[in-house]
Order: structure tokens, then C-alpha cells, then sequence
């Protein structure tokens, strides 16, 4: 089809002049390296007739200057065209084109999206983008833009900062509300350091002194108290910086998710939208409990005949297998029964979490996992609330 040619086609052009890119070697770039390198990769999309991709329309108008001019955003206009109303041949061959028009676009910016994503990714160090990138779809949910963007947070300026603005920085607590992953923050720290063991005399504060103060904010923010809690009782030898870094990025990559798509629902051929996966066991258990009392039904019936047909001697070892069997199932029955009460507590469980499926009227933060009478601001929680913490803004 057309439109399946259009995107590989954009692709392979894009993929063509990917030798113009002026890619980041090291982890520790200045501004004036990351504009040469957007700069490369605006020259690869001139090729495709897509700068857009990397831009805001700021920047977007005036690179075409053009004050008036609006970003591109061509959308899959379906499998086929509509030709309601339309009676003349002429109209429906014109809204044939159109539609065709459209689907060309739309797939042309898709391959060039997938294929400038791919040559951004290639030209950088892997750490810069790792906050972005999810361990089974890669890249495949996050914008050309976004990881551009993700690149340009952590260039340093050319300027020599002061010593004193240095460490200022590097004490800053990040806003845990914006947009940038706690990850980016942990990267700039780092690369703060290594600035500031070559820019003073005495020795940095280490990254245990920013731990403390990283898990007091986190802590104060509230949204993270499940994995605070979980942390806090980890042995020493596994709360390391390096440690550290890595459960709060993944603690922070989870919290982000909450609130970007909501409590997360799935359809199941067990019932309707929203089942939890307690849900979905108490519903095999009771399907495999409804199960087993149809087999001991039907094997006792076909005993029941076949006992009323054979020799003496031959029954009483038939009725002996089949009091072992009855046992047997009888057990797993009992087994069935434990599993559903099990099930049961944990779906009381999971009804309570679903109750604070909504941003919490005492904090005005999303917790989920968190019950309400658990909240820091809730008027009758009796437990201590961190230093530092506060209601967020509604």
C-alpha cells in the first residue's frame, strides 16, 4: 500500500544522512555541545521535511520565520474514507484523495519519528536517557521532542560557574511535582560533583551527605511513603548512592505512571473493566471449585454403574480406589476453600486502594496505595508527620 511505501521510505531517508550527526561522546557535555548536536539532528529532518519533531512552536516559528505558522500534527485518519452524503463520483473521488493524502502524511511522520528516535538514542551516552526509556517498549511511548529535551536538562553552561553557585545546585531538591524524572536530578548532581572535585580545593560533600537530605524531601513529599517505608528498613550494605539512585528512579517512574494514566485497568474475560488480578483468582477458584464437584459427581455415577455390573471381589477393589480418589478430591476441595479466603482478604484489600483511586482531599496528592486515614494531613493521623511536609497545592 501507499502509505506503508511513504513510511519506509521517510525512514530510509532519514537513516541515510544519519553520518551529519554530531553525537555526544561523554555523559559530561556543555550547552554549546548539545546545540551542535541539535543542530545535526534538525539537519537530518531538513532531509525529511519534519524539523517540527524536535521543536516547540516557538522555536518551530521561528526557525520557518514565520510568526503565524503552526506546528504539523497529522493524525491516522481511519482505514477508510467516509462517504456519507456524498452522491456525485467526482466528490467521492475527491474525498478518496484526500483520505489517501492524509494517510501518507500521517505515515511518513511516523517513520521519520521512529527512525530519528533511533539515531538520537545511538548518539548519545544510554545514562542520559534511561529515565525515558521502558525496559519492553524501549522508546516506542515517548516523542522525539521529549528526549530531546531530556538531553538539553542536563548540559552544563559554558561559564564557569562560582564555587558557591556550584554547591548551591548541587544542594538544590528537585521539584518532585514538574515533569523532569527524579532520575535527570540524580544526573545533574553527579555531574555537579565531578565539576566541583576539579573547581575547589577542599573535598566535595558526598553523595551520602545528598542521600539524607534527597530522602528527607522525598519523604516530606508524601507520594512515595509505601517505598520510604519499604527503604528505610534495608540493611546497610544495600542503601548505597548507586542503590539509592535506582529505587527511587523506579519508585519515581511508578508514581509518574499513577498519575499520568490513572489507576491502571484491564479488561478481563472474567467480567468487566477495572478486575484486579484477586479478582480474577477468586473467580478461577471458584470456577476450579465448581469444577471438581463436577468430576466427583460424574466419577461417582460412572462407579455407581459399573460397580452394579461386575463381580464381587472386583467391586470391593473398585470401592476402595474410589474412596481414595473421593479423599483426594475432597482435599483439593479443602485446598480450593483456603485459596478463596485468601483471595477474599486481599480483594477487601485491593477495594480499599480502589477507594483512594482519586487525588486525596487532605493532601491534594494522588496515593493509591496509601489509605486516607493514612495521609499525613488527614485530621486524626496519629503517627509523625516528616519535617518539611506540607499540603500540596490544589
Amino acid at each position: 500500500m501507499d502509505f506503508i511505501v511513504a513510511k519506509q521510505t521517510a525512514m530510509a531517508t532519514c537513516i541515510e544522512h544519519k553520518g551529519i550527526v554530531v553525537g555526544l561522546q561523554s555523559s559530561d557535555y556543555t550547552t554549546s555541545q548539545f546545540k551542535a548536536f541539535k543542530k545535526s539532528i534538525l539537519q537530518v529532518l531538513r532531509y525529511c521535511d519534519h524539523v517540527h519533531l524536535v521543536l516547540v512552536e516557538a522555536e518551530y516559528r521561528q526557525y520557518m520565520n514565520d510568526a503565524g505558522v503552526v506546528i504539523p500534527t497529522p493524525t491516522d485518519p481511519g482505514t477508510s474514507p467516509n462517504f456519507t452524503g456524498l452522491t456525485d463520483l467526482a466528490q467521492i473521488e475527491h474525498s478518496k484523495a484526500i483520505f489517501n493524502a492524509n494517510k501518507i502524511a500521517y505515515y511518513a511522520q511516523e517513520g521519520v519519528s521512529d527512525a530519528i528516535k533511533n539515531i538520537i538514542s545511538t548518539n548519545v551516552p544510554e545514562s542520559i536517557l534511561s529515565a525515558l526509556q521502558d525496559e519492553d517498549h524501549g522508546f516506542a511511548n515517548v516523542t522525539a521532542l521529549e528526549m530531546m529535551t531530556a538531553i538539553g536538562d542536563v548540559a552544563t553552561d559554558n561559564e564557569a560557574f562560582s564555587v558557591a553557585e556550584m554547591l548551591q545546585q548541587y544542594r538544590t531538591m528537585p521539584d518532585l511535582e514538574a515533569n523532569e524524572p527524579l532520575g535527570n536530578h540524580f544526573h545533574k548532581a553527579e555531574k555537579l560533583a565531578k565539576k566541583l572535585s576539579t573547581e575547589t580545593p577542599n573535598p566535595v560533600p558526598n553523595h551520602g551527605a545528598l542521600q539524607v537530605e534527597l530522602l528527607a524531601h522525598i519523604k516530606a513529599h508524601g507520594g512515595y511513603k509505601d517505598d520510604v517505608d519499604v527503604w528505610e528498613v534495608k540493611p546497610p550494605a544495600d542503601r548505597s548512592w548507586d542503590d539509592f539512585k535506582s529505587f527511587f528512579k523506579a519508585s519515581d517512574k511508578k508514581r509518574r505512571l499513577l498519575l499520568k494514566h490513572g489507576v491502571s485497568s484491564q479488561s478481563s474475560p472474567f467480567g468487566a473493566n477495572n478486575v484486579t488480578d484477586n479478582e480474577i483468582d477468586v473467580k478461577i477458584s471458584t470456577k476450579v471449585a465448581a469444577g471438581l464437584a463436577q468430576i466427583t459427581k460424574v466419577v461417582e455415577s460412572s462407579l455407581d454403574e459399573a460397580l452394579a455390573t461386575v463381580p464381587t471381589s472386583t467391586s470391593n477393589r473398585i470401592t476402595s480406589s474410589t474412596a481414595a480418589a473421593t479423599k483426594r478430591i475432597e482435599e483439593l476441595t479443602q485446598e480450593v476453600e483456603k485459596l478463596k479466603k485468601e483471595n477474599g482478604r486481599n480483594s477487601r484489600s485491593h477495594e480499599r486502594q480502589r477507594k483512594m483511586n482519586k487525588q486525596c482531599p487532605h493532601c491534594n496528592r494522588w496515593h493509591p496505595y496509601i489509605a486516607e486515614e493514612k495521609c499525613y494531613g488527614h485530621p486524626n493521623f496519629s503517627g509523625e508527620v516528616p519535617s518539611g511536609w506540607k499540603k500540596a497545592d490544589p
